[in-house]
């Protein structure tokens, strides 16, 4: 204010977690991404795949609101098939994106290999996960 007069104030403590810090740690500069392989990479890598994918669970704020849509996250599968670091890229909101950042947490994967001598390696992919209330 130019004359210097506080009008209001007001505090909200921000609690650090896991999915707040996965916004601004970034990705290892040597792991590519990959969906975005040009035309020659893909033929020379293999796509992960999920192999046990359960579903995020709703939160009751989500199903009091009838929230239905995705959450767009980046996902970096190791070698052995972990999801190793999470980034969320489309925000839903109502608490659905951390409930599906946690559950990705657990999710095991064929990890991506190499075609020539089946080697892993790691990778980033994009991964939607949709909520639907039926």
């Amino acid at each position: 204010m130019p004359d210097g007069i506080v009008l209001a104030t007001h505090s909200q403590p921000i609690v650090a977690s896991d999915f707040l810090d996965s916004f601004v740690t970034p990705f290892p500069a040597d792991v590519g991404h990959a969906d975005n392989k040009h035309e020659d990479e893909m033929e020379r890598i293999t796509m992960p795949r999920c192999v046990r994918c359960p579903d995020p669970s709703y939160n009751d704020l989500a199903r009091r609101n009838k929230i239905n849509g995705a959450s767009v996250l980046e996902v970096l599968i190791s070698p052995a098939g972990v999801a190793q670091q999470i980034r969320p890229v489309r925000l839903l909101g109502y608490g659905l994106d951390e409930q599906a950042y946690d559950v990705i947490k657990t999710w095991r994967f064929k990890a991506v290999t190499l075609k020539a001598d089946g080697t892993p390696v790691p990778a980033i992919v994009m991964i939607e996960v949709t909520f639907r209330l039926y």
